[in-house]
């Protein structure tokens, strides 16, 4: 019974602490399955279910943490395996005294920026793709979060420039889904200031993110475009 409570109190713990976290980031899906898992796992006022019930709910608990566990971890950067070879061959070229490698005359060709804009506000969308259209950038529009996630997969952007605020998905959540996707995708949250401590939070665990509240003009955006394309 005594290791029973304290399995128990473990439990709970782990999902209250892990609630709290969700809430920060604004993912309010996993901050309700999480406060619900720590509130059946309480051991101060014990929910009185039969044996095989609570087998069912310790089998779910467990896929609750595995999910979570899986959904939520930091996405790996592009090409590590050929950055750390890299790194590790650089210093011997160089302790052998061999010149460096001379630089190829290859032409220089012009990237465009790719931005993906997400923002449920279409009339507001439409004014930053304008802008950015007029930076000369490749630009995509998206009118929700789901929807830019989804345009992630082939458009690859540079940037992206999500509503901070938005039904169904919102600018975290959307974000974190597009990192996995691309994960060399800068995520900028807009329309809404951000909370410094969900920044925070996310840098915390690995993940991309800047915020750019409104209201802003063509020209901030076009000096933040310069400084993002360089992170």
């Amino acid at each position: 019974m005594n290791t029973y409570r304290i399995l128990r109190l473990l439990v709970c713990g782990s999902s209250a602490y892990l609630a709290y976290q969700e809430i920060k980031l604004r993912r309010h899906l996993w901050s309700w399955i999480l406060g619900a898992t720590a509130i059946l796992f309480n051991p101060v006022f014990p929910i009185r279910f039969s044996r095989s019930t609570w087998r069912y709910y310790d089998a779910v608990s467990a896929g609750t943490f595995l999910l979570w566990a899986l959904m939520t971890r930091p996405p790996e950067p592009e090409n590590q395996a050929e950055a750390n070879a890299q790194r590790t061959q650089e210093p011997s070229r160089l302790e052998k005294g061999s010149p460096p490698a001379p630089a190829l005359n290859t032409p220089s060709t012009s990237h465009k920026t790719k931005v993906l804009v997400g923002e449920d506000e279409p009339a507001i969308a439409d004014v930053i793709a304008k802008m950015l259209e007029d930076s000369e950038c490749d630009v995509a529009v998206e009118y929700t979060g789901l929807d830019a996630v989804y345009r992630a997969a082939t458009f690859r952007p540079d940037i992206a420039l999500l509503g901070f605020v938005m039904p169904r998905m919102d600018g975290v959540e959307a974000g974190i889904s597009l990192s996995k996707i691309s994960p060399r995708t800068k995520i900028v949250l807009i329309t809404e200031p951000v909370p410094a401590e969900t920044l925070e939070s996310l840098k915390a665990l690995g993940y991309n993110f800047d915020a750019f509240p409104a209201p802003f003009g063509p020209e901030d955006l076009r000096a933040m475009l310069s400084v993002w394309s360089c992170e």
